[in-house]
């Protein structure tokens, strides 16, 4: 099985629904993805991050991080 995986599930027009899939964890995108600088996420409750996001039936799941600076700031 290979790493990192998208599939394109549905189109429309130039709107898309896909699954990406890492190391066996699958989102569907469109996906809100918090963004963590500085190894901090701001202006996100705890609670959403650990729960259902809004009233959604999908938690949030990924985060993007940039681990340069973790490196420069541990």
């Amino acid at each position: 099985m290979p790493k990192i995986d998208f599939t394109i599930r549905k189109r429309r027009g130039n709107a898309r629904v896909g699954q990406l899939t890492l190391n066996g964890v699958t989102v569907t995108t469109p996906i809100f993805m918090p963004v963590g600088t500085k190894a901090t996420i701001k202006g996100i409750p705890l609670e959403w991050m650990s729960s259902a996001f809004l009233g959604s039936e999908n938690p949030i799941n990924i985060i993007l991080n940039n681990t340069f600076h973790l490196y420069l700031h541990p």
